[in-house]
């Protein structure tokens, strides 16, 4: 099915400007759900002005743990998402009520949950591409690579949902089966995915 996607775009980006064509999970989410959606997107790349209040929260619990997990300063990232979110209108700032109390609660709640950890990051999230074809790649930033106590290396997916999805949702996750797919391609062995979800309500 990615091979037929490959072939459609490459008709809409125009390939024969010769134009490396670059194709990522969100591309093809994109693709999946809606293909005017997708034109709008990654042809006319029209963008929203706001964020979506899942994926405001979701990007400052991302980059705010990323930091405090990898040694960057995690106070520095949430001042700069309360500068983003000071700029909103009121009415839309009461939507997310106490936005920057919440994330510094969801944030002291995993740390002092996974206090214990044993995992070892060896990557942290960067822009990675896999050739799929002559003049097109997969691209992806997968969130990162662990590894256990047994030394295995996993990928890492950072979610956050409302509630924890079921076990359904996790083996029928496209994203991560591409992620997976995509290291390999990379010549990593992974053992397997493993999904840290993090509530988007605190605790």
């Amino acid at each position: 099915k990615l091979g037929t996607l490959n072939l459609i775009v490459f008709t809409e980006d125009r390939m024969v400007t010769n134009n490396p064509l670059h194709i990522s999970f969100s591309r093809v989410k994109a693709w999946r759900r809606c293909q005017q959606q997708h034109y709008y997107r990654f042809v006319q790349k029209i963008e929203r002005k706001q964020p979506s209040m899942p994926m405001f929260k979701g990007n400052i619990v991302h980059d705010m743990l990323e930091a405090s997990l990898t040694g960057g300063d995690w106070k520095r990232v949430l001042k700069q998402y309360e500068k983003q979110f000071h700029k909103l209108f009121r009415a839309e700032r009461d939507q997310y009520g106490d936005l920057i109390g919440d994330m510094k609660r969801i944030r002291e709640g995993y740390l002092r949950h996974w206090a214990k950890d044993k995992l070892k990051y060896v990557k942290v999230e960067q822009r990675y591409e896999v050739e799929l074809i002559k003049g097109a790649t997969f691209v992806f930033k997968s969130d990162a690579l662990v590894k256990d106590a047994q030394n295995r290396l996993w990928v890492f997916e950072r979610k956050t949902p409302k509630k924890f999805p079921d076990e359904d949702v996790r083996l029928s996750d496209l994203q991560t089966l591409l992620y997976y797919w995509a290291w390999s391609q990379l010549g990593k062995k992974v053992a397997g995915v493993i999904w840290d979800y993090v509530r988007s309500k605190a605790p």
